[in-house]
């Protein structure tokens, strides 16, 4: 319910605060008072777009707020906690402030619970607490869409459930077309894919390398040619020792040597003779000599054994240099490192398993889609099913409500028909026909009925749907067009009853609607120093009479207000 309603700067309105109150609220005035900037400020609310044309002459802004009176545990309370807004709560509800602003220059600002949104925020959550019928909402309802949503509210909580379900099941339908569509489209380039993972893996599986083989062969084989290195330069001087590369070996010689000198020693006393020797100097050579022969066996000896310990194993050494070069091959062929190769191997092993049989793979994902479109084929039979019930009831509330609504001789037909195609609301598409008098041909609503028709027959549609209490307001504008006499009065008794059960505002030119309200407001226009502006203003009981009695005759005349009194009296009677 609209608590409040503050309008700044707005056409010709130039200040207005209106206390709207439960019940039927009525604005009325002359034409052309300003009361199509009442409507506005609604609408603004809404969200609707913004005219800077609007913002009142020599004025910087435009501003329209309100106040609404929510349940504490509204729903829509959350997505205003989303946005950033704020509301006050008293006991069971809360107070919620919804905001406007329209600069003559630049884009308008919105604003929910005091924080800035945009527009299209407003539009969803004063969405669910506002229902305007008016002259630009009028086809709305002769819109399927909108056809579809009254014969849905109709049907309640099977309905409801049916659609949810249908929803879930079309969801579940379209994932696994999905499905199956990328299989189909992408089963060649996997082909393609599989003979290259093929060929992979072959490569891969014939050299079976392991990672880090490379950089411990490397290393292997640099320990093993250190070592070959070391062998060969042992083995050449041990060879050259034992003379292997010579006629004999170095100590060999020297004994060769001593054995000279000890024929010298025979020829020669120990006082020497030949004058270039004695005995002493020859044997201490030759003991020096002995003693370098078995000196030099040591060490040939020693070398021999540094030679077998270097750990130099050719045959290891020419394996490995085989192997690296398998490596090497693999590397060039399949154009990444050892490593690489490995991981991309077992990846396509991976791919590859998935892709082992893609006709059964095919045909799994076509019967997953056989069993979802089954599934929502059934859901959609039942969301048809209950909508056919839901249309039939609806149908006849709204007709039992034409008679009351100056269309006594109008008739709505209800049609739900099935189509193959499953849409986001289901199979079906609803279409309201209307017949204008009996004995004519139905025809599609849009087609046929005039404005004011549309508008009454929104009005039943709303009566149809309204039997318990509403959060929503509804505003009717021009409802009462083409309508007087015992007509309007019916007319607004049915306003009165969808009253009972939310709040309504009707702008509204007939007395006989006005006379039943709860609240009137009237707007009336003044000329002060060449400036014309626009005051609303709520009216007593007393004042009331002078402007039902202008809505009858067009002037305040005693006539006049002996039948506004008149009309006064028999709400009061009815109250």
């Amino acid at each position: 319910m609209i608590d409040s309603l503050d309008i700044h700067h707005l056409g010709v309105i130039d200040e207005a605060h209106l206390n709207l109150g439960p019940g039927l609220t009525v604005v009325t005035g002359e034409t052309g008072a300003g009361k199509t900037m009442a409507v506005s400020s609604f609408l603004l609310l809404q969200g609707r777009k913004a005219d800077a044309a609007k913002v009142r002459y020599g004025t910087d802004e435009a501003q329209v707020q309100a106040s609404f009176v929510v349940p504490k545990d509204a729903a829509l309370l959350q997505r205003v906690a989303d946005a950033g807004g704020v509301w006050d709560e008293d006991h069971d509800q809360a107070w919620l402030e919804v905001s406007r602003r329209i600069p003559a220059r630049g884009h308008s600002r919105a604003f929910l619970g005091g924080a800035r949104v945009p527009a299209a925020t407003l539009e969803q959550v004063v969405g669910d607490l506002l229902t305007i019928h008016g002259q630009s909402e009028q086809m709305r309802l002769a819109s399927s869409s909108a056809q579809r949503d009254a014969v849905d509210a109709a049907g309640g909580t099977r309905t409801r459930r049916a659609l949810r379900d249908y929803v879930q099941r079309l969801q579940e339908y379209r994932d696994a077309r999905e499905a199956l569509e990328n299989f189909d489209a992408t089963i060649r380039e996997q082909a393609r894919f599989r003979l290259a993972w093929q060929a992979l893996v072959a490569k891969v599986d014939a050299v079976n390398p392991t990672l880090g083989e490379e950089d411990d062969l490397r290393a292997q084989s640099q320990d093993l040619e250190s070592a070959e290195s070391r062998f060969e330069a042992f083995s050449s001087a041990a060879s050259r020792l034992a003379g292997e590369q010579a006629s004999s070996s170095v100590s060999d010689t020297i004994r060769q040597a001593v054995h000279d000198l000890h024929k010298v020693l025979d020829d020669t006393d120990e006082t020497g003779t030949d004058g270039s020797a004695t005995a002493h100097q020859l044997n201490e050579l030759v003991e020096r000599l002995s003693a370098a022969a078995l000196e030099i066996d040591d060490i040939a000896s020693e070398i021999s054994q540094l030679a077998n310990q270097t750990g130099a194993n050719p045959q290891q050494l020419e394996d490995i240099y085989a192997r690296r070069q398998q490596l090497r091959t693999l590397t060039r062929e399949v154009g990444m490192s050892v490593d690489e190769a490995i991981a991309q191997a077992d990846e396509a092993r991976t791919q590859l398993a998935s892709l082992q049989d893609p006709e059964q793979e095919q045909a799994r994902l076509q019967d997953t889609v056989r069993t979802a479109q089954e599934l929502l084929t059934r859901s959609a039979s039942e969301l048809h099913a209950a909508r056919v019930d839901a249309a039939q009831s609806l149908e006849n509330a709204i007709n039992s409500e034409l008679p009351h609504l100056a269309l006594g001789d109008a008739r709505i037909s209800i049609v739900v028909n099935s189509s193959e195609t499953f849409g986001s609301h289901g199979q079906d598409t609803v279409e309201f026909l209307f017949q204008a008098n009996s004995g004519l041909q139905s025809h599609a609503l849009a087609q046929t009925a005039s404005g004011g028709e549309l508008s009454r027959i929104m009005l039943a549609v709303e009566l149809a749907l309204s039997d318990t209490d509403s959060d929503v307001t509804f505003l009717f504008d021009e409802v009462d067009a083409g309508v007087g006499g015992v007509a309007a009065r019916a007319l607004g008794e049915r306003l009165k009853r969808l009253s009972s059960h939310a709040q309504v505002i009707v702008v509204t030119h007939v007395a006989q609607i006005a006379a039943l309200a709860d609240h009137h407001f009237v707007v009336r226009k003044h000329r002060e120093g060449g400036t014309t502006t626009t005051a609303v203003h709520e009216l007593t009981f007393d004042e009331r009479l002078p402007e039902l009695a202008r809505m009858l005759s067009g002037s305040d005349t005693d006539v006049a207000r002996a039948h506004a009194a008149e009309l006064l009296r028999g709400e009061n009677m009815a109250r």
